[in-house]
């Protein structure tokens, strides 16, 4: 997926943007690119709290794409969600520049505001049963120029495009679910991912709402140390220590 900045009237937004080319994709790819794009879109219409990052509408096309030289035409599809833009870009890119400066943790108070607002974000998508599944500083916008309504800088948890509603799996009437991996598969970014997540790579293995809050944990650790979870080991080790 790509982000594109835009302006909604006077507002500034972002439209996430992800394409699949028809030809050569499957009736089954097809369906689990629209059911995927659907299901983000339907999760985040559901949440409404001053920390989640807000939809502002979606649309999924199709059109034809020419070559360069003429020759060819290509039938694509293209899904475009239309979301809140935060100027301040993501907490990982903040976490990166402090450490540059030579400093060892984000400051305490703005590491605390951060934690509160990202544990309110989780609390209003634990409310509902979704399951985000990859809580970490990249998903987290924020932005120091501007304020909120508390005097604080503006923190927003995103990225929702593997989030899971934690019941809709067992029941065929709503496809919220279609397209998104069910909470018995491996699924996540393995620095952040939780002992549960990780052995549902072996096997099936049903995990819930705790697995966020591991990884909650490890946002954090980041804050605390400017370093990524696990930073001194590889990906396999940290599975391995995991089991």
């Amino acid at each position: 997926s790509s982000l594109i900045r835009c302006k909604l009237g006077s507002t500034e937004a972002v439209v996430k943007m992800r394409t699949l080319e028809v030809s050569g994709a499957s009736l089954d790819d097809i369906r689990t690119f629209e059911y995927t794009c659907l299901g983000e879109v339907r999760i985040l219409g559901a949440l409404k709290h001053d920390c989640i990052v807000e939809l502002y509408g979606h649309e999924i096309s199709s059109k034809w794409i020419t070559s360069e030289n003429g020759d060819e035409h290509r039938r694509v599809l293209q899904s475009s969600i239309l979301m809140e833009h935060i100027k301040g870009g993501s907490l990982k890119g903040h976490i990166e520049k402090l450490s540059e400066a030579g400093k060892h943790n984000v400051p305490m108070d703005l590491a605390l505001s951060i934690a509160r607002d990202i544990s309110g974000a989780l609390m209003e998508l634990h409310s509902k049963d979704i399951i985000h599944r990859d809580i970490k500083s990249e998903n987290v916008l924020i932005d120091l120029d501007n304020q909120s309504a508390n005097g604080e800088a503006i923190v927003k948890l995103c990225d929702f495009d593997r989030a899971v509603p934690l019941r809709s799996h067992l029941h065929g009437c709503c496809i919220a679910h279609v397209g998104i991996p069910p909470p018995n598969i491996c699924v996540g970014t393995p620095r952040w991912m939780s002992p549960e997540v990780f052995r549902a790579m072996h096997e099936q293995n049903f995990y819930g709402l705790e697995v966020d809050i591991w990884s909650f944990g490890c946002l954090i650790f980041e804050l605390l140390t400017l370093q990524n979870p696990y930073f001194d080991l590889s990906e396999l080790q940290i599975h391995e220590s995991l089991q």
